[in-house]
């Protein structure tokens, strides 16, 4: 397991001086620099070929999960953002007896996302 651990960290140092499209080469360079000692070393030289997919796929999986992740976070921004937004129009039409565009307009929500605030105080006064 170690061996495979330091071929993944290689890879990921060669990578990061190579573009996306040409990580194959990363994990060539990867394989050729093993130590002679690790007994891994004969299987990926024989296999070279399919370890390569199998690294590329598992890279390409870490990349695309890593995207998930931070897509992730800038939804879970998004929704304290706008359910901060909706509960301060609340709090200035109710408490302060504002127009909901006027309270709007002070937050300084964006015109193109006026309809959905006034869709949510709509259905909340239902």
């Amino acid at each position: 397991m170690a061996e495979y651990a330091w071929l993944v960290e290689e890879v990921r140092k060669n990578a990061g001086n190579i573009d996306k499209n040409s990580r194959w080469i990363a994990i060539d360079r990867a394989i050729t620099t093993m130590p002679d000692d690790f007994w891994i070393k004969p299987f990926l030289e024989a296999h070279r070929a399919e370890a390569r997919g199998m690294l590329l796929e598992e890279y390409n999986e870490a990349e695309q999960m890593e995207l998930f992740r931070r897509d992730g976070i800038e939804e879970g921004r998004e929704e304290g953002r706008r359910a901060a937004l909706l509960e301060s129009l609340q709090r200035l039409v109710q408490l302060k007896g504002m127009e909901l565009q006027e309270a709007m307009d002070i937050l300084g929500i964006p015109a193109e996302e006026q309809p959905y605030y006034v869709g949510l105080c709509a259905n909340k006064n239902q």
